[in-house]
């Protein structure tokens, strides 16, 4: 039951942050085409940081702080789930940019 958790309780971190990231995006695009509050998207580069910055540093915090890699030195660990959580960060920011575009083709509207 203990390793169960070990696994779990990071993976549901991960999790969490993925639903974040771009929940705050389509909050963010919601706010300003329907309730023409904040910026136009195209006068500030937003979806990089939902979509890649806040991923990256919650992928980062969520690793770092699992008992995952804790037989290893702190620089180690820190390093290791830097990278592995930028692979991350890269890869669902392709994935989230493809499914946002994907649905905006499908509805006939301008995504960028």
């Amino acid at each position: 039951m203990n390793s169960r958790g070990s696994i779990l309780k990071p993976l549901t971190g991960l999790l969490w942050v993925s639903l974040v990231g771009p929940s705050c995006f389509v909050i963010e695009r919601f706010a300003y085409n329907v309730l023409s509050i904040g910026v136009p998207y195209h006068h500030a580069p937003t979806m990089f940081l939902w979509l890649l910055l806040l991923p990256w540093v919650g992928y980062w915090f969520v690793l770092v702080r699992s008992t995952w890699l804790s037989s290893r030195r702190r620089v180690v660990r820190v390093g290791i789930s830097g990278v592995v959580a930028l692979l991350l960060a890269v890869g669902f920011f392709y994935a989230s940019v493809m499914v946002f575009w994907t649905v905006a083709n499908s509805r006939g509207v301008q995504f960028w």
